[in-house]
């Protein structure tokens, strides 16, 4: 490959595009403000600083982050517009579930009349020490190493009378991968009855599908907004909230 049409001006101009890379069984290039990093198969992990609106994010080369450069902060102005201020309780059960190093997590603390509650749910082991240090100062944070539908199994299994209250009155932050949340996450948030779900989608399809599984657990779409941040491809990320039907 020596063109790439998807790539930033930098790595295009770099020269990593004109090797083969002949025996390594993964290639990534990341434009970082440091420069162009390229990362072949399990190289040491390197820290990176990205910057969203004059903030500073610490992550590593091998953490979650956005791949085009204006998406971080596209992401963080839509969570702002899509949580229904009404209905966001610093002091609730809120939750940042496939939480990453907080740049969405770090949008809804920016909401909060006060210090916010919240809980991160990561299974990427190595983005934890980076979602504390993004969000130290900002809310009151609770880690979690674990796939979210684990997590959430267990806490609809602790479920008790404080937490009951706490889950109705909070807000989550769903950014699931590609293939989406699907129907055991749905199921156990069903049991729980947050306020709002704010979900973040990189497929219309798995969005589709998941719609419609929120509309049978009980919740009505009041927000949708969609940005083409992958040129090129059939994907939009689109940002959708989701408020608890009245009983």
């Amino acid at each position: 490959m020596t063109t790439l049409p998807l790539a930033t001006d930098n790595i295009q101009t770099c020269g990593v595009l004109d090797s083969r890379y002949a025996g390594a069984e993964s290639v990534r290039v990341v434009d970082a403000l440091s420069g162009v990093r390229l990362i072949i198969d399990n190289q040491k992990p390197q820290e990176l600083s990205e910057f969203v609106s004059g903030v500073e994010f610490r992550l590593s080369d091998q953490t979650f982050w956005q791949v085009h450069h204006q998406a971080p902060e596209v992401l963080q102005g839509a969570i702002k517009r899509a949580v229904q201020l009404d209905r966001l309780d610093p002091a609730a059960r809120n939750a940042d579930l496939y939480s990453g190093v907080g740049l969405l997590g770090a949008a809804l603390a920016e909401l909060a009349p006060s210090t916010l509650s919240l809980t991160g749910v990561e299974s990427d082991e190595n983005a934890l020490p980076y979602l504390m240090q993004n969000l130290d100062g900002r809310t009151d944070l609770t880690t979690v190493a674990d796939r979210v539908d684990r997590w959430l199994r267990r806490e609809v299994g602790g479920l008790n009378a404080t937490s009951t209250g706490e889950w109705a009155r909070a807000t989550v932050i769903l950014d699931p991968p590609r293939s989406g949340a699907k129907s055991d996450v749905i199921s156990s948030l069903e049991k729980l009855r947050p306020a709002q779900i704010v979900y973040v989608a990189c497929d219309p399809v798995a969005l589709g599908r998941d719609t419609g599984l929120l509309n049978q657990a009980g919740y009505d779409m009041v927000f949708v907004e969609a940005w083409d941040l992958f040129p090129h491809t059939h994907h939009m990320e689109t940002i959708a909230t989701f408020v608890r039907r009245e009983e």
